[in-house]
């Protein structure tokens, strides 16, 4: 967390690492939007891992859910993006579509359309690969 000292006493600002960690994977979901050269690589890179545990760590996080929800539709933006890559598909199955799942069908973020829209674009791609759907 990014913490700052005043007159001896510890002030964190949790609002800040939000807003970065939100403005960085908005960053990946735009690079890697456009050019599949990217969004191969970005798979190459094992990007969709780590952001698997960045969902992991967020579901597991005091912040509230319109916090959370913000920088999923981030993360799930990417993941959308990158499953365009059809070697990415595995990958989505081994460690995000169950999450995607539990996103979708919790009550705390189901009103947002945009987050909602996000996971049911991704796994309308994924499920096309047999081994995913399975």
């Amino acid at each position: 967390m990014l913490e700052t000292t005043v007159a001896g006493k510890v002030i964190r600002n949790d609002d800040r690492m939000l807003d970065l960690l939100n403005y960085a994977i908005g960053s990946i979901k735009c690079f890697t939007m456009t050019s599949r050269v990217v969004q191969e690589e970005t798979v190459s890179n094992q990007v969709i891992p780590v952001l698997s545990m960045a969902i992991e760590k967020l579901l597991k996080s005091k912040y509230p859910a319109n916090k959370k929800a913000m920088i999923l539709v981030q993360i799930t933006g990417v993941l959308r993006n990158l499953a365009n890559v059809e070697r990415s598909h595995y990958q989505i199955s081994q460690h995000c579509v169950k999450q995607m799942c539990d996103i979708f069908f919790d009550n705390s973020f189901n009103t947002g359309k945009e987050l909602m829209l996000n996971i049911a674009r991704l796994l309308s791609k994924v499920s096309l690969d047999m081994a995913c759907a399975e």
